[in-house]
């Protein structure tokens, strides 16, 4: 399944308003492939320090597999830009996923 993200979305809209709604905390989410569409699903963040980083939860990530095929992670970044931290990168290869990251100021 081929992933195109337009401004207006609806799974663009979907991350920008989680990412939004958890401001000053990162937020955090799977794309899944559901039979032909993609479907946002919002997660957990439990990390401990959840104004600097992201971790998904466990539970969250099973439910997104239960859904489908998880086509991509995202998370945003509060007060920061969409680039893509060290450890996003490190993050986006060892899970051999597409990441997007969505900037929140």
């Amino acid at each position: 399944m081929q992933l195109e993200a337009q401004r207006n979305d609806p799974l663009v809209l979907e991350m920008q308003a989680a990412a939004e709604a958890a401001y000053p905390h990162e937020a955090c989410g799977l794309i899944v492939g559901v039979g032909k569409k993609a479907q946002f699903l919002t997660c957990k963040n439990i990390s401990a320090h959840p104004t600097e980083m992201f971790q998904i939860d466990p539970a969250d990530y099973a439910r997104a597999e239960d859904m489908g095929e998880v086509l991509a992670i995202w998370h945003s970044h509060p007060e920061a830009t969409s680039q893509p931290s060290e450890a996003d990168l490190a993050g986006c290869e060892m899970t051999q996923l597409p990441w997007f990251i969505s900037s929140i100021n």
